[in-house]
């Protein structure tokens, strides 16, 4: 019986092998056998103490034969010997790469059993996370790797093609002492009693899945159950824990079932068996049919833990159905299984809880990942990065760009049936942008070249809105975010309002920097937003709500609150923060040393001239590379040279506006007036740019009457020895009056043909050193 080598055919096989393997060992791994079905059959910690052994049956067919050697991958195990069709074999093994000699005149398609009898222990990548693990309560299989390469690790406990390109289907013959439960993937189809002790579970998965897919858990667990009903029939749902965490889990159920629901509705049906998880001490993994999940995670609240239940289960069809031909298209597994999160949330909690996690999630997208590991691109991917949070969190806001970019009804429609066609088989990056273009009718190279391929993300702003009758002009302005490729097409959603807030979503598809559209619309619009429903991801977090009362108003993720002093009627009013700051080159106004490089915020509504309104701005001026400000502070002045920058729109100049500044490091900026437009931090001499300069209130007496008045005002001025601008902004933050008041003159009278509202005043000096600030009244 030939076990191993001898010294000449190892030399000559080693040879042969090498020479072929040092060309390219993927593709001689892949040429040589493909493989159909794993039957592992393993006595697991029950002979011997923390060891399995056995044997694992490959089933392969041969393709197109060249050398008669097949590789296989097992990792820090011991092998005894290896079958080919019942025929002992040469084999070498040095781990974790298996040489296995195959029969001389083997053809092309011919079908082999290649059995390697095993034995082995606890095998843990050096990160502790990924492979077979025995602690005292449970045995359990991690099957991906975190930090060895390559990442899948099937190889951690079975010989096979550790590739996540292989699919097969998989046998499971699991032998242990009766105090513990066998839990793999796939039907349970038998216990076989082995004697009063021991006894044997045989588990069938016929559906085709890669090694890392595969599972094992073993231990004294009890059942938390129900059923869930799907598109093709009904499925059980199971949790196995130990059971003093059943109560907890139990409360899990509801959100396992419409996160099942919700991914049934978007993207088809369920493709595997059952919905069941394993409660494990570190770790969750989308094993099929038997999902590893965190113990912290099964019974810990909040999105963070709710999220990792809801991501494993949407793996059945991301990864676990189609999957992704290399580790280097991890984004196509981890990047659409992190964006279904929104919609489990959506289908569990309802469209505004998933909207608050969608911004929590992109919070973090723009402000902490770009500090933790740069702006990477999505693919290719290799090493360290393939499991890198880029990979999850950016590769969700990509793909919740695509379904905004392509619209909700397109985007679903695609994907399902793009699953259905790779469905049990596995798609790369350049065959997707390929399918979805020719199954939508809409050219995607621009798409992924600049947000898969590159490394950063689009900002959008309006640049020009004009409304009449039922016509809207509009100005899109579009910026990069460390990207290199340059800007190129894109298509993003603008909501109109008229003045009864009905809403008009339009698509608006362009070019380049900047477009200028006109928009037939069914209505007659005065406002209109940008991604006003989150429908992309872009280098933004807005907010809105419909204020009714006064008070504290917050709008969360934008780092902006309101107060609302007065109020005559409802008001609908949003905040947009811009993660991009000012243009490098562009002039700063006379006083301002620095303009921040990194934020900006938008207010935008309706009926603001119908309220008073205060704005409260945050800012943190600390050093260290996370603060908000660090850039402007640290790199000029102190704190008391903070100021607010404020414009009416995108054409208008920055101005210095009048706030309150908290005597520390971080905080508010708070602004008694709150208009519509655009605000920006910046650093400079308050004293140049006016905002010091107190005599400014006492010397110029500036007053309006009547005041609140129905059209015509008369303003009395005192002491003024320069020349002013009298600005008077109506709604949409234009200027609806505006005129130059020469140096000693005492009164103005003015007739106003304004709509009821409050409308911001402002008296500047000719040089722009010097301003106040009123509001008038106006009521009919």
């Amino acid at each position: 019986m030939r076990t191993k080598l001898s010294f000449l055919n190892l030399y000559l096989g080693l040879f042969i092998t090498f020479s072929f393997f040092g060309l390219n060992s993927n593709a001689q791994s892949i040429d040589s056998i493909n493989v159909i079905n794993y039957n592992i059959t393993l006595d697991v910690n029950n002979t011997v103490a923390n060891r399995h052994s056995g044997y694992c049956i490959v089933k392969a067919r041969v393709i197109n034969p060249v050398n008669n050697w097949a590789k296989l991958s097992l990792l820090n195990h011991n092998v005894d010997s290896v079958w080919v069709n019942s025929v002992a074999m040469n084999f070498f093994y040095t781990s974790p790469t298996l040489l296995v000699e195959l029969p001389l005149g083997i053809q092309d398609s011919d079908t082999l059993d290649i059995k390697v009898k095993y034995n082995g222990g606890q095998v843990v990548e050096a990160y502790g996370w990924g492979g077979i693990h025995y602690d005292n309560n449970i045995i359990y299989t991690l099957n991906v790797s975190l930090m060895d390469t390559p990442h899948s690790y099937g190889r951690s406990w079975f010989p096979c093609q550790d590739m996540f390109n292989d699919k097969a289907s998989f046998n499971y013959n699991i032998t242990i002492r009766n105090n513990r439960g066998v839990y793999c993937g796939g039907n349970l189809d038998s216990i076989s009693i082995v004697n009063d002790s021991v006894s044997t579970y045989h588990y069938y998965l016929p559906q085709d899945i890669a090694p890392y897919l595969a599972s094992m858990t073993i231990a004294n667990y009890c059942l938390v159950g129900d059923t869930v009903i799907g598109k093709n029939k009904t499925y059980p749902v199971e949790v196995w824990c130990f059971p003093a965490d059943s109560s907890a889990i139990r409360t899990k159920i509801q959100l396992i079932k419409d996160a099942f629901h919700g991914m049934e509705t978007h993207f088809g049906a369920f493709a595997f068996n059952k919905v069941r998880f394993c409660a494990t001490p570190i770790g969750s993994m989308e094993h099929v049919d038997n999902i590893a999940l965190a113990r912290s995670a099964a019974i810990g609240t909040g999105d963070a833990n709710n999220s990792n239940i809801i991501h494993e289960l949407a793996h059945q069809w991301f990864g676990c159905y189609m999957g992704g031909e290399t580790e280097g298209n991890m984004w196509i597994k981890e990047g659409w299984t992190s964006m279904t999160e929104n919609l489990s949330f959506e289908a569990h909690t309802g469209r505004e809880y998933a909207k608050k996690f969608f911004r929590n999630e992109q919070e973090w997208v723009m402000n902490t990942l770009p500090r933790n590991e740069g702006y990477r691109a999505l693919y290719p991917v290799e090493g360290t990065k393939v499991y890198a949070r880029t990979t999850y969190r950016k590769g969700a806001a990509v793909v919740h760009t695509l379904k905004g970019y392509l619209g909700d009804s397109l985007f679903y429609t695609a994907s399902t049936d793009m699953l259905s066609e790779y469905g049990y088989k596995y798609i790369n990056t350049m065959q997707m942008r390929d399918y979805l273009s020719t199954r939508t009718g809409i050219n995607l190279n621009d798409f992924w070249s600049f947000h898969i391929l590159d490394s950063g993300y689009n900002h959008y702003s309006i640049t020009t809105k004009q409304f009449s009758n039922n016509k809207a002009i509009i100005g899109i302005r579009q910026r990069m975010v460390a990207n290199s490729v340059g800007l190129l097409s894109s298509r993003v959603p603008i909501t109109f309002m008229d003045a009864n807030w009905n809403q008009f979503t339009k698509t608006i598809s362009f070019n380049g920097y900047n477009t200028i559209d006109t928009i037939s619309l069914p209505f007659t619009p005065v406002e209109c937003y940008l991604d006003l429903e989150e429908q992309i991801a872009d280098a933004t977090l807005d907010n809105y709500q419909v204020v009714k009362l006064t008070g504290e108003k917050q709008f969360p993720n934008t780092y902006f609150y309101a107060n609302v002093k007065t109020i005559m009627d409802s008001i609908f009013l949003r905040s947009t923060l811009h993660w991009v700051g000012e243009d490098t080159n562009l002039a700063l106004p006379s006083g301002i040393k620095r303009i921040s490089n990194k934020h900006y915020w938008t207010i935008e509504g309706i009926g603001l001239e119908k309220c008073e309104l205060e704005g409260n701005f945050y800012f943190n001026t600390a050093s260290g590379v996370g603060n908000f400000d660090n850039t402007l502070i640290s790199k000029y002045g102190t704190l008391d040279s903070l100021m607010l920058m404020y414009r009416p729109n995108q054409s208008s100049p920055w101005i210095a506006v009048k706030t309150i500044l908290p005597n520390n490091t971080q905080g508010y900026l708070t602004l008694n007036s709150l208009w519509k437009g655009d605000y920006i931090m910046a650093v400079g001499d308050k004293s140049i740019v006016g905002l010091k300069d107190e005599p400014l209130k006492s010397d110029i007496k500036f007053n309006i009457y009547p005041n609140p008045t129905k059209e015509r005002i008369n303003i009395d001025f005192d002491k003024l020895e320069d020349d002013y601008y009298l600005y008077i902004y109506g709604v949409n933050g234009q200027i609806a009056y505006k005129t130059l008041i020469k140096k000693n003159t005492t009164n103005l009278n003015i007739n106003l043909d304004l709509i009821d509202g409050i409308y911001p005043t402002i008296l500047i000096s000719k040089d722009g050193k010097k301003r106040l600030d009123r509001k008038i009244i106006i009521t009919k």
